[in-house]
């Protein structure tokens, strides 16, 4: 492929788009490892898990997974706010930084649940009483 052509297949619309996909789907790839219990299958070890690169179990290997494809939505992410900020438009620019700026307590709040999500989790489910009411 020539350089020329190259070019002008990867454009930034193009890329942001890309990187915009890659985003939705590391959604969607948290979505189902939270749902599978998968969320702390490797624990702090990633890139390594169950002792080696490559995961053992298949929650582990969902879990290191979601670490990998969220690794390069990350470097897309910094990509994509890298090329905005050789653009004109502010409000492109503005946008793209403000993704790397949550991108690291997006990560961060991803990796460990909060306390009030693991005390609603350890927490027996109390029965719910219907709300009626009397007319006397």
């Amino acid at each position: 492929m020539s350089r020329s052509r190259l070019r002008s297949a990867l454009s930034f619309p193009r890329f942001a788009a890309l990187t915009t996909g890659l985003t939705l789907t590391l959604v969607m790839l948290g979505i189902y490892t939270a749902a599978t219990g998968s969320g702390l299958a490797c624990s702090a070890q990633w890139p390594l898990c169950d002792g080696g690169l490559l995961p053992q179990t298949i929650p582990s290997f969902v879990e290191w997974f979601h670490r990998l494809v969220a690794m390069i939505t990350g470097f897309f992410i910094l990509g994509t706010a890298l090329w905005a900020w050789r653009r004109p438009d502010a409000r492109t620019r503005s946008a793209a930084t403000l993704a790397v700026l949550l991108l690291p307590y997006r990560s961060a709040s991803g990796r460990s649940p909060s306390p009030s999500a693991e005390c609603s989790r350890r927490a027996t489910p109390r029965p719910r009483r219907a709300h009626t009411s009397s007319s006397r």
